[in-house]
């Protein structure tokens, strides 16, 4: 066996928001349109995972999870004081690139540790591919947010415009370009690790181009692109109550619309990244994993985007993982995989040893028996003094939520779009997973009273603020 084949390279494809059910592979797809054909493609080539779950609503804590194999509320800081995926494979012997443009991934929070070459887009490098976006523009609606600011209403619909021309973040294609170079450019016969995280389909959705004629798309014009991105804001804002009754079925559908159009510009943006481990002559000898770090609400249970609330339309997640051609796969696994799991897998497969400090658990073999050894996953979330902590096995989900400040249980046998609370209903599992989930409350270290925005620049604030954040 080669050197290549015994530390096979690792390709991690993450894309921000992407919801289980528009990847056609899971055969729930919402629209007659072939949305993901090049992730499909990658399911048919290796394993789909069925119940995937992140252990987080938001990017900061999911990738926490993913990069450092710790709980997101397992340590008092970000990725201080944890392990670094990148680092131990670093240590393995690997050559390490990550090319993103999301700030909560930046040198900031510390998600660099370990990568021999880190791609920060969030300056907005490399973005304005094809939007014509100027620096006057900018400093225009600059202007406009500061004089706003103090009506909520019309700060978000100045913040929406301004998206509109120059998006809060840089574009598949830009960083495709940035990965397909470095490909193009590393040796293979040294191991390699190279991550790459798509924001296409994180709100404001925003597709040009060709991707504003996908026959689902219907004439939605820029003033009401601007109108639809502002009430996914508004409908999480406190001082309006009322925003969720003015969403009607309309936006709703809008929404979902132009959402499919940026999951279809993704899907072509992994297929670039294929095509080229194609042309290396990597394909076959790459391990090349798809994840969503979370998906998006649709009004599911009363919000857009991805609030603190931990349904499964944002913790139940595609995942799949294509490996080395040696592999005898299955075809699926149903059983449950926790974003914790990731690290320690990448680590297996590179033929070391995840630290001590990794709380998930290697799920390598599964690839070929199709079985985990997972029972339950934990999903938490945190900001500005509350807290929100979910257990999920296959037949039930429990929700400890300070945000709404209740408890909810759910038998998923029966209600897995989790309208039901059955709390009262069934007391002993109730209580069960009341336990288990303050056992894991007790061992954690996070400052639940920290900001998202504690210790950032302006320019970070801005560009948090942008992406619905603050």
């Amino acid at each position: 066996m080669s050197d290549v084949a015994e530390r096979p390279p690792i390709v991690f494809l993450t894309i921000d928001s992407l919801r289980r059910d528009e990847v056609g592979c899971y055969g729930d797809r919402g629209v007659d349109y072939d949305l993901t054909p090049e992730i499909d493609s990658l399911a048919a080539d290796g394993v789909r995972f069925d119940t995937a779950i992140s252990n987080a609503p938001n990017t900061l804590f999911s990738f926490l999870a993913t990069l450092t194999s710790t709980y997101p509320l397992a340590k008092k800081g970000n990725t201080a004081g944890r392990p670094a995926v990148a680092e131990e494979l670093s240590d393995a012997g690997y050559r390490t690139a990550g090319f993103h443009s999301n700030p909560f991934l930046s040198r900031h929070y510390g998600f660099h540790r370990g990568f021999d070459v880190y791609h920060d887009f969030t300056d907005g490098s490399g973005d304005g591919d094809d939007d014509g976006e100027s620096s006057l523009t900018n400093r225009f609606f600059e202007v406009l947010n500061r004089t706003l600011h103090r009506s909520p209403l019309l700060h978000e619909y100045a913040k929406e415009t301004k998206n509109y021309f120059t998006p809060p973040y840089t574009r598949a294609g830009p960083i495709n370009d940035a990965a397909t170079e470095h490909l193009r450019n590393v040796d293979f016969d040294d191991p390699q690790f190279v991550w790459v995280h798509y924001m296409d389909a994180h709100h404001p959705y925003l597709p040009t181009g060709k991707y504003r004629e996908l026959p689902f798309l219907p004439d939605i014009s820029p003033v009401r692109t601007v109108d639809l991105a502002a009430k996914i804001d508004l409908v999480k804002h406190p001082e309006y109550d009322g925003a969720r009754a003015s969403v009607s079925e309309r936006d709703v559908a809008d929404l979902r619309a132009l959402y499919r159009a940026q999951v279809k510009r993704t899907d072509d943006a992994v297929g670039e990244i294929v095509a080229e481990l194609k042309r290396q002559g990597i394909y076959e000898e790459a391990c090349i994993v798809i994840a969503s770090d979370h998906g998006d609400e649709f009004l599911e249970h009363g919000s857009l985007g991805h609030s603190p609330q931990l349904y499964d339309e944002l913790i139940h997640v595609p995942f799949i993982v294509k490996p080395p051609a040696e592999y005898d796969t299955v075809d699926a696994i149903e059983d449950l995989t926790a974003y914790l799991d990731i690290g320690p897998t990448f680590l297996d497969l590179a033929g070391t040893s995840a630290p001590d400090e990794m709380e998930g658990q290697s799920f390598l073999d599964a690839l070929e028996n199709g079985k985990t050894e997972r029972e339950a996953v934990i999903s938490e979330y945190a900001n500005s003094g509350k807290r929100i902590t979910s257990r999920r096995t296959l037949e039930w989900k429990y929700i400890l939520d300070d945000y709404h400040d209740r408890e909810e249980l759910f038998d998923l046998t029966t209600d897995s779009t989790e309208q039901t609370d059955c709390s009262t209903d069934r007391p002993e599992v109730l209580e069960s997973f009341r336990d288990a989930v303050r056992e894991r409350m007790s061992h954690e270290e996070f400052d639940t009273d920290a900001s998202f925005d504690d210790d950032v620049d302006e320019e970070m604030r801005q560009q948090l603020e942008d992406l619905g954040y603050l």
